[in-house]
């Protein structure tokens, strides 16, 4: 009970002392938790970035590997083509050899579809019926020009073939001329 007038014992010096460690110590363990958080991110960053790298790395071969080995497969049909190996057996063949092109044709020098695989149109017309031509296409003006393999940029296709463009103005694709 406090009386008027009457003031508060001042503490003791042992419990003034153990307040001031007790926060000294709470000041202290709040730094160290602080510093090891930084450093568990700085961790955490490195080990992200460095998984980042790895599949980055991964993901770049594999891109690598698919694009020559098409490469390759494209500049080989361009030899048999050349040396007269007839257009219609080889595309369908050299498409289920490399299912991942897509659409392949063969164009006249004008640049006009004379050959293709998949053979139909996604509307089920022949794709040689209906007097497809690329003479505008960045491809076929490379390939014109120079007699290596060309991969083209991607570009929006225009339903050539069966890989979706004619359905869908969103797929996108890439020409190995």
């Amino acid at each position: 009970m406090y009386r008027i007038g009457w003031r508060r014992p001042p503490r003791r010096l042992e419990a003034q002392l153990s307040l001031a460690l007790t926060l000294l110590a709470m000041g202290v363990a709040t730094v160290v938790a602080a510093m090891m958080l930084r450093v568990l991110h700085s961790a955490h960053e490195q080990s992200l970035w460095s998984s980042l790298q790895d599949a980055a790395h991964v993901t770049t071969d594999a891109v690598t590997r698919f694009v020559e080995a098409h490469r390759r497969a494209v500049a080989a049909a361009a030899i048999a083509i050349e040396h007269g190996t007839d257009q219609a057996t080889l595309l369908p063949a050299l498409h289920q050899a490399y299912p991942g092109l897509l659409t392949m044709a063969v164009t006249d020098a004008t640049g006009t579809v004379v050959a293709a695989s998949p053979t139909l149109t996604p509307s089920g017309q022949p794709v040689t019926q209906q007097a497809f031509n690329i003479a505008d296409r960045p491809y076929f003006v490379a390939a014109r020009q120079s007699t290596d393999v060309h991969v083209s940029e991607v570009f929006r296709g225009r339903g050539l073939g069966d890989d979706g463009t004619a359905r869908d103005d969103d797929v996108e694709s890439i020409a190995f001329v």
